[in-house]
């Protein structure tokens, strides 16, 4: 579901530039599923099937899909190589890569060097993250550093709220109002020092 969000800009945008598309997304878990099944977006919303040879080929035969867009971390092995064997281009969004992270140990290394190279093109967040992946030697893909979308939904729905008015206006006069949402501990040991030290803040729980 956290992926979904994360794809939502990109979806918005592609609708945007072409009348003419057909956008299908796909969820593995039920809880995105029945969250997201009426997005208006969308075309179809659908499961995708587990991630067996067969499969990926059946589902691919039934959307045919002219171009698959992945999330973060969600690669699934069967489906990319079935991909690239029928010649789709395949986008890797907001994918990031720590260089301590346990897929550059050496047998998961070998793997994820196999998967990442069908690949066509890899858009990370961070410059750091561009430089992890070409540590698996990859000879295939394109490497961007090309930001966080979840920064341009959280955009949007900040120039949403403001429309709707979802705050009255007498709480929001002479005040900043800073919303944290999903914190972890680590984010609130800096954040939380900062609001009590500023009294005209309003802090709204995550």
């Amino acid at each position: 579901m956290g992926e979904f969000e994360q794809a939502k800009p990109i979806i918005a945008e592609l609708r945007k530039r072409y009348d003419d598309i057909d956008i299908i997304v796909s969820f593995f878990s039920p809880s995105g599923y029945e969250h997201s099944r009426n997005y208006k977006l969308a075309d179809l919303i659908t499961y995708l099937p587990f991630d067996s040879v067969g499969n990926a080929r059946r589902f691919l035969d039934l959307v045919r899909p002219s171009i698959a867009i992945m999330v973060r971390y969600d690669i699934w092995p069967n489906h990319v190589w079935e991909l690239h064997t029928r010649g789709v281009p395949i986008v890797i969004a907001n994918a990031t890569l720590r260089k301590t992270s346990s897929r550059h140990y050496p047998i998961l290394k070998s793997f994820h060097q196999i998967v990442y190279d069908q690949i066509t093109s890899i858009l990370t967040v961070s410059q750091s993250d561009v430089e992890a992946f070409q540590n698996f030697g990859l000879t295939h893909p394109e490497l961007h550093a090309i930001g966080e979308t979840r920064y341009d939904q959280v955009w949007q729905r900040s120039l949403d709220a403001k429309a709707k008015h979802l705050i009255p206006a007498p709480i929001l006069k002479r005040k900043k109002v800073f919303v944290v949402g999903s914190s972890w501990d680590e984010d609130e040991a800096v954040l939380l020092p900062h609001f009590d030290a500023s009294p005209s803040m309003i802090q709204v729980p995550s």
